[in-house]
């Protein structure tokens, strides 16, 4: 009983640490050990929920053209399977990666990627619109106003398929 007493209290310890970002400097072997149990159990997780770092919720939505000109639109994020939703949700997040060379280039390949991935879902389409959506939250004083939350568009491609791609599907 008093080594589980003894347990919780570290746990909360490195817990209460971590939320208020104290690091001090601990006997080697000590600090090791400390840093790999707060890193697996969770308890290094930092909290910070609402710190600036942190982006607000971002959506993928495709518009589909077809060649007479009809226009679908259809979320990537369908709440069919949880686990695929959340891959793909970590790969809309990669929209936010810091540590590319050239974040241009490499949204522009992640559109790609995914739009492509919609051409094979919707072998019809003659183009596919990935648009970014960003939600934006009301302030306290706008939400007692009424106003609700918004999506503002932070990023759009537009993809085309190329005829002679079609014609080689055909053979």
């Amino acid at each position: 009983m008093k080594t589980a007493l003894t347990f919780a209290f570290v746990h909360l310890l490195l817990v209460s640490l971590s939320a208020f970002s104290i690091n001090f400097p601990l006997p080697p072997g000590v600090g090791e050990v400390l840093t790999y149990y707060g890193e697996i159990s969770g308890a290094a997780g930092g909290y910070g929920f609402f710190a600036p770092g942190v982006h607000s919720q971002v959506q993928a939505v495709f518009d589909i053209t077809d060649s007479q000109n009809h226009t679908v639109t259809v979320p990537i994020l369908n709440g069919k399977v949880r686990e695929v939703d959340l891959r793909v949700g970590d790969i809309i997040e990669q929209f936010y990666n810091e540590h590319v060379d050239n974040p241009k280039k490499y949204q522009r390949v992640l559109s790609a990627s995914l739009c492509g991935a919609m051409f094979g879902l919707y072998p019809e389409a003659h183009s596919v619109r990935i648009r970014l959506e960003q939600l934006v939250p009301p302030s306290m004083e706008e939400y007692r106003n009424g106003v609700t939350r918004s999506w503002q568009k932070i990023y759009s491609a537009k993809f085309i398929k190329r005829k002679k791609y079609v014609e080689e599907r055909r053979q």
